[in-house]
């Protein structure tokens, strides 16, 4: 693949600055002022002197860049890059499935979990019903058995009273 170019860097030195609300602002490039008007030398390179082997033309004229040609090597990385991308995605295409299964699994083991949990709550509730529905039939059972003993009891008082009087006045 022909190689990227890179970003082009803004020109002049960069300036932090504040706005109008004292937001500190980066990156703003200032353009440098001459002191004497004439051009600004850059940072490490030595002015040119007259007279010493440079030519007007060399100097006024910028590199031209060539443009990169497509080559079969090129071709051959691509091939290779997008064989590679494609099987990465697979592997992860894969890997996503794999985990999604095994979380849906998890999912479903929770619920039946909290199924089984929530009938045994709703079992023990039931049990613990009954057993106060039992409770209370017994207390009622053993007060009616009272009661009947104690009616019994009258009613043989009665009787042996009314045989008593029955012997008295015979």
């Amino acid at each position: 693949m022909p190689p990227k170019k890179p970003a082009a860097a803004p020109k002049g030195p960069r300036v932090a600055t504040r706005g109008a609300a004292g937001a500190k602002k980066t990156n703003v490039a200032v353009k440098p002022s001459p002191k004497a008007g004439g051009p600004v030398p850059k940072k490490g390179v030595a002015p040119a002197q007259k007279g010493k082997g440079t030519s007007p033309a060399k100097a006024a004229a910028p590199e031209k860049s060539q443009k990169k040609v497509w080559t079969k090597e090129d071709e051959a990385a691509r091939k290779i890059q997008t064989g590679y991308r494609g099987y990465r995605a697979r592997k992860l295409l894969q890997l996503k499935k794999k985990e999604k299964e095994e979380y849906l699994e998890l999912m479903e083991k929770l619920e039946r979990e909290a199924f089984v949990k929530l009938v045994k709550m709703e079992q023990a509730k039931a049990e613990e019903e009954r057993q106060k529905m039992e409770e209370e039939r017994r207390r009622l059972r053993e007060a009616f058995v009272k009661l009947v003993k104690m009616e019994q009891a009258k009613a043989e008082e009665e009787r042996q009273k009314m045989e008593e009087e029955r012997r008295r006045l015979r």
